[in-house]
């Protein structure tokens, strides 16, 4: 996760799940009403690790201060992981 001037981001919640939605008075997180989501945050460097997630389509959600960002990537998301290796999304950019 880099910020608008291309700094890593530590310390970001991380969320995963099929459809990151907006967050409102009712939802407190984007993946709060998915059956299916993951929770992390980056470390130092920015990086942050979800471990053993199904094959799926899923958006991610980023929150590095007051707000969340909310991200659809093209591929999907992980709809080719293979068992035992790491999928890398590339870079999450916040503004």
């Amino acid at each position: 996760v880099l910020n608008k001037d291309g700094k890593t981001v530590a310390g970001a919640v991380v969320e995963l799940c099929p459809f990151p939605a907006w967050v409102t008075s009712t939802r407190k997180t984007p993946c709060a009403e998915e059956q299916y989501r993951q929770r992390t945050k980056t470390n130092k460097q920015g990086v942050f690790r979800l471990q053993a997630v199904p094959l799926g389509k899923y958006g991610f959600a980023v929150k590095a201060g007051p707000k969340w960002v909310r991200f659809t990537l093209r591929p999907h998301c992980c709809t080719k992981l293979v068992r035992g290796q790491a999928h890398d999304v590339g870079v999450l950019r916040i503004k």
